[in-house]
């Protein structure tokens, strides 16, 4: 028998990627009084293995009396976190899951379904173990692992917007017989409402009800098969590629404010008509963040030390990046660069976001789109005045354009 021996924390990392293309939260049809609330993760510091990658698919709320439990986030695709890099050297930090509209009650828990197995990286290790989920845990329909939490003391959701967090203890994992049994606790959140505590999340989906002035905008985006989220810009944002506009398909990177459960833009990637979103559909794009090393502009290639992926859980530690004739890159601000420039500035600016495919015989991606990610210049309702992304429109919004606006 052997234990993940960690310390108590919560989620972290520069991003935690959430993939949209399958949902991410419904509400139970028919049932009135709706509160929105959002799900958080929180993970422990680890000495045995420096990631442990899972995948959650589901996370539900269970009503106190019985009941059907209430979906408040569900992904087909699954998000990939490493739950190992979810503490730092001031504690707890958080990943958001999603939000959705559950009925006013008291709640005595929560389930949790994961994917079947999870990639361990011992120390000193560049390479991942794959171990199956302990096959003593109740699983769904689709075979995969569920697991429960039972809250301290039950929860009541209230006609004002609440939070769930859920406490991956890493501390009381256990391996046994080559099968890992994960464990999750419930925890009170401290910090949670610190945007600084929180990791960079990313949602997809379909924008409407845009509005408001640039730079301050607010609008519904719609994952596929999922609970609608409202997002709101400021200063801080930038927008890449494609106009803003309703209609339009977007990956949105941000935190949530646990007051209005609006999600908070960072940066908006309009992606291009018929564009698959990441982790979704037969001609999936994968995601993955991270810093950039090995740089070769001649061949056009680096490798990425991956803190988070989406559509895909990496065996390895770095990835091996590639790029094409029709990859395209971007500034931080949002601007488009020639391939030079960019891996002129990645080496000075080394924290990179891609999306492509991912081939998982070589450890590559093969680059369609890439952007440069200069975290000192996120930001925005948290701090008031920042160190905004610089740009060439109104109020440093950038250089995406918005339409109708």
């Amino acid at each position: 028998m052997k234990r993940l021996i960690a310390a108590c924390a919560l989620i972290g990392g520069v991003y935690v990627m959430g993939c949209g293309g399958g949902g991410r939260g419904s509400s139970i049809a028919g049932r009135a009084a709706t509160v929105p609330t959002s799900v958080l993760i929180t993970d422990a510091f680890n000495d045995n293995y420096t990631q442990v990658w899972a995948t959650i698919y589901q996370v539900t709320a269970i009503p106190q009396g019985g009941g059907t439990p209430v979906v408040l986030f569900s992904s087909t695709t699954g998000d990939s976190v490493d739950l190992a890099s979810l503490h730092d050297a001031s504690g707890q930090r958080f990943s958001f899951l999603g939000t959705a509209g559950i009925p006013a009650g008291t709640y005595t828990g929560l389930t949790i379904t994961v994917g079947p197995t999870m990639q361990l990286f011992a120390v000193g290790s560049t390479t991942a173990t794959t171990v199956p989920v302990a096959t003593t845990l109740p699983v769904n329909s689709s075979g995969d692992p569920v697991l429960t939490l039972t809250f301290k003391a039950p929860k009541t959701v209230t006609t004002t917007t609440s939070s769930f967090v859920v406490d991956f203890n890493l501390a009381n994992f256990v391996i046994k017989n080559s099968q890992v049994l994960p464990s999750v606790q419930d925890s009170d959140g401290p910090g949670m409402t610190d945007p600084a505590r929180q990791n960079l999340t990313q949602i997809t989906g379909v924008v409407s009800a845009l509005s408001g002035s640039i730079p301050t905008l607010s609008f519904t985006l719609t994952p596929t098969n999922g609970t609608a989220q409202t997002v709101v810009t400021t200063a801080a944002s930038a927008v890449y590629g494609a106009s803003l506009a309703n209609g339009s398909n977007a990956v949105v990177f941000g935190t949530l404010d646990t007051t209005t459960q609006n999600f908070v833009a960072t940066r908006i990637q309009v992606l291009p008509v018929g564009a698959p979103a990441p982790g979704a559909g037969p001609n999936k794009t994968q995601v993955a963040s991270g810093a950039a090393s090995a740089i070769n502009a001649t061949a056009g290639t680096f490798t990425v030390a991956v803190k988070q992926s989406c559509g895909f859980a990496p065996t390895a530690t770095s990835v091996n990046v590639v790029t094409t004739s029709t990859t395209t890159y971007y500034a931080d601000n949002g601007s488009s660069l020639t391939s030079s420039v960019f891996f002129t500035d990645i080496a000075t600016t080394p924290n990179v976001a891609i999306q492509g495919t991912y081939d998982s015989t070589t450890n590559t991606i093969t680059a369609t789109s890439i952007s440069i990610s200069n975290h000192s210049n996120d930001g925005g309702w948290e701090n008031g005045p920042n160190n905004f992304r610089p740009g060439t429109d109104l109020n440093n919004w950038g250089n995406g354009s918005v339409k109708g606006h």
